[in-house]
């Protein structure tokens, strides 16, 4: 298996954070360098290839861009894999800015922290969160638009024809050790939860992931598989959330369920909203990227959540604006994931989500 590659070369390499700088320079707009700026904003989270690292753990990968006839993808080097540009009738899509951005699987398991009794109920936690993109500190001290190394591993990352691409990457911790968030969401302490050792004190994990991804028509096929090594402690490990998320342009400021053929504002305390497609739109309805899971009605281990975050510290003040598919596992070393992101106008997408959902597809 191709991950085994980088598994091998782990221990006698550099890691991105001991690599030199990237030596592409992309300086920032001369008007203020303030997120409300729009110039600035579009300068920090709007992907561009030539302000990124191309490099990852020492082996040279160039950026991916699969398309159909109506969208564009553009997957990143410097985000292991996970999708930094989603394009389509011109617009950009998807908020790109950092390794804790963009469009990527992120990994949840409820876990305890290091000696806890089995009294103590895991929980979900920062300080236990491996991470397609990258840890957090990817973005430390670094500038805008913070597209430098990813702690994350590759060991696959290649097109299929052009509208298709695979990759394999071990996932980092969001917050590696020795870090400890600084956010008042999640008071912890990476130690607290990772044991100081291989992989973990390289910034990794025990999860490998696999993705998978293709284009047709205005829909994004998101297949992944997500495989935990032996090694991980599963007597620590509760169920395990998996979830694709895109974070998108701040303009992306609707949210909807769609529920019997209609648009209903989306309200994340219903769970008939999240069993259903949704969508996050501009105002006008002209740019929507919307989230179908194949079966959602009948299976209690997925759903789509909806979430807007106005601009403050967590998010670098540029707000997040989201929209996520989540899978819950229990007791696997594997498993399988299945989404698909659907763009349009309004029209288009929920058009879409009628042809997905006919028996006869």
């Amino acid at each position: 298996m191709k991950i085994l590659a980088v598994a091998a070369l782990l221990g006698g390499m550099l890691s991105p954070a001991q690599a030199e700088e990237p030596t592409t320079i992309c300086p920032p707009p001369p008007e203020p360098q303030d997120m409300r700026n729009e110039a600035y904003y579009q300068f920090v989270m709007t992907y561009k290839s030539e302000c990124a690292e191309h490099t990852n753990w020492g082996t040279y990968y160039p950026d991916l861009t699969i398309s159909s006839d109506q969208v564009s993808v553009t997957a990143s080097t410097a985000l292991a894999g996970a999708i930094a540009s989603v394009r389509y009738g011109g617009k950009e899509y998807i908020g790109s800015g950092g390794h804790g951005a963009a469009f990527q699987w992120a990994v949840r398991p409820f876990v305890r922290p290091i000696g806890a009794p089995d009294t103590v109920q895991p929980r979900a936690t920062e300080c236990y969160n491996p991470t397609q993109a990258g840890s957090q500190k990817d973005d430390d001290k670094k500038e805008p638009p913070y597209h430098s190394w990813s702690t994350s591993a590759l060991s696959q990352f290649e097109k299929v024809g052009g509208d298709r691409y695979l990759a394999a990457s071990r996932l980092a911790m969001y917050v590696p050790i020795p870090q400890q968030t600084k956010l008042p969401d999640d008071n912890c302490k990476a130690t607290d939860y990772q044991p100081n050792q291989s992989p973990m004190s390289l910034g990794l994990s025990h999860y490998w992931l696999n993705p998978d991804v293709s284009v047709s028509g205005n829909v994004i096929q998101l297949r992944a598989g997500l495989h935990v090594e032996d090694a991980e402690p599963a007597a620590n490990v509760g169920e395990v959330h998996s979830t694709i998320v895109a974070y998108t342009q701040r303009d992306f400021t609707k949210e909807y369920a769609y529920l019997s053929g209609q648009l209903v504002p989306f309200d994340a305390t219903r769970w008939d909203h999240k069993k259903s497609p949704s969508l996050r739109c501009t105002e006008d309805g002209t740019h929507c990227l919307g989230m179908y899971l194949p079966n959602s009605q009948t299976r209690e281990d997925a759903y789509v959540y909806l979430e807007s975050r106005a601009p403050d510290e967590y998010t670098a003040w540029g707000g997040s604006y989201t929209i996520e598919a989540t899978f819950v596992s229990r007791n696997s070393r594997h498993v399988d994931l299945q989404a698909y992101a659907v763009v349009g106008d309004r029209r288009k997408v929920t058009e879409t989500f009628d042809r997905l959902s006919s028996p006869a597809r």
